[in-house]
C-alpha cells in the first residue's frame, strides 16, 4: 500500500455454532483506537477493519481470529507500506 491509501478489510464465519466471538490483533497484540485502526462488530458473525490513512507505523501482521465453545480459527495478512523497510538477519534473533 502507499502512505494515505484507504484499507477496508472484512472478516467473517459463515458456519459455526454460537456464540462466536470475532477480533483482530496487530503484530500478536489487541488493537487500541489510538493506533489508527479502526474495528467495527457487523452483528455476531462479522468485523471489519478499516485504516482512513495507512501509514508507515501500520505495516505489521494483522490477524482476525474466530473462537467459540468448539474452538479458535484464525486468518491473518502482513500489511506492507511502501517506504517502510525491515530488516531481518539469518540467525538473528527477533524480540
Amino acid at each position: 500500500m502507499n502512505p494515505g491509501q484507504i484499507i477496508t478489510v472484512p472478516c467473517g464465519v459463515i458456519e459455526g455454532d454460537r456464540p462466536i466471538s470475532l477480533h483482530w490483533t496487530f503484530n500478536g497484540n489487541p488493537i487500541t483506537p489510538r493506533m489508527g485502526v479502526t474495528v467495527v462488530n457487523l452483528g455476531e458473525r462479522s468485523v471489519i477493519l478499516s485504516i482512513s490513512s495507512v501509514q508507515a507505523a501500520h505495516a505489521g501482521h494483522y490477524m482476525c481470529t474466530a473462537k467459540n465453545f468448539a474452538g479458535t480459527d484464525h486468518r491473518s495478512a502482513e500489511l506492507v507500506v511502501k517506504g517502510t523497510h525491515l530488516l531481518l538477519f539469518p540467525d538473528t534473533p527477533v524480540f
